[in-house]
């Protein structure tokens, strides 16, 4: 028998394996960090990594400069309108840009087998230290 966590409001709290795994089924997130003493988030493309959400900074370069040595959170999810079901994970941790990636070096160019996209800007990588997640059905 399989007990399941129900969070006060009825949503199933998922297991960090769980979370990964949805997370893997999704491309576009969102990123939440500081900029100016203001909380911004803002939709990225991303993908997973080994221990990380790589997300792609294209055409975001006041979060790319926001981003060095900041503590971010990442969210992503996909919600039905309609049953009202669905799931949502979040990420906390640590962020870190990867070098020259514009130019195409100094970054991963394919995660978990699969090809970046090519008109891709800069990296920043997001430890996936802290991951947490709730579903709907």
């Amino acid at each position: 028998m399989v007990i399941v966590e129900v969070d006060a409001a009825g949503w199933e709290v998922l297991s960090r394996s769980a979370c990964l795994e949805l997370l893997d089924t999704v491309r576009v997130g969102r990123i939440g960090v500081s900029i100016d003493a203001l909380p911004v988030v803002v939709p990225v493309r991303f993908s997973l990594g080994e221990e990380e959400v790589v997300v792609d900074l294209f055409g975001t370069e006041r979060l790319t400069t926001a981003l060095v040595g900041a503590i971010v959170a990442f969210e992503a999810g996909r919600l039905d309108l309609w049953s009202g079901g669905g799931w949502t994970v979040l990420v906390q941790g640590a962020s870190r840009l990867y070098a020259n990636t514009a130019s195409g070096s100094g970054g991963p160019r394919t995660l978990r087998g699969r090809a970046l996209a090519p008109n891709c800007g800069p990296l920043a990588g997001i430890s996936t230290e802290l991951v947490s997640g709730r579903r709907h059905r």
